[in-house]
């Protein structure tokens, strides 16, 4: 039964999921203008496990069982993951498409940012293993402009520079 329908208890209306054919409220689906009753023919659910299926190869079942695998945490970091939700990246090999296994956020974007090569992060792990003693002096002058005598964003706000009227002086 494709068209929302009443349901039998109340005046709530109802859509039945092409794929699953559960019968389930209009929240469960994703909008869609050029449908007839502009719900997707789909549900949220179905959609998800759709779109794994093609992007990563995996049902919804063998991402779950993942995530059980993985008790529920980041690989790399052990963070505790949210079930199914905002911040649980499936981590995939982007060369051969292989699922590799769940991450947190910041781990996700770490190895995002190093590209994936695991020689750039090994040098990055002895970068910080070498330099955890290594502490430079730092000298901040009173003015906070240095020693070079360059006028700065600072100083613009302070009002000793600026071109025209400055912005705390026209706020006034």
């Amino acid at each position: 039964m494709e068209n929302p329908r009443l349901e039998e208890t109340g005046p709530r209306l109802t859509k039945q999921c092409s794929k699953c054919l559960m019968v389930k409220l209009p929240s469960e689906f994703h909008k869609s203008k050029g449908k007839k009753f502009g719900l997707q023919h789909y549900c949220k659910t179905c959609r998800l496990g759709e779109d794994f299926q093609r992007r990563y190869g995996i049902t919804m079942d063998q991402w779950n069982q993942m995530f059980i695998d993985q008790c529920g945490r980041c690989v790399i970091c052990e963070v505790d993951l949210p079930p199914m939700g905002k911040g649980v990246h499936t981590d995939h090999c982007h060369t051969h498409g292989a699922v590799r296994g769940l991450l947190c956020s910041h781990c996700n974007t770490g190895l995002g940012t190093f590209s994936d090569n695991p020689n750039i992060l090994r040098k990055a792990a002895e970068y910080i293993e070498d330099n955890v003693e290594k502490v430079y002096e730092r000298h901040i002058p009173m003015d906070g402009f240095g020693d070079s005598g360059l006028r700065g964003y600072g100083a613009r706000l302070r009002g000793r520079w600026s071109r025209g009227r400055s912005y705390r002086r026209s706020k006034r």
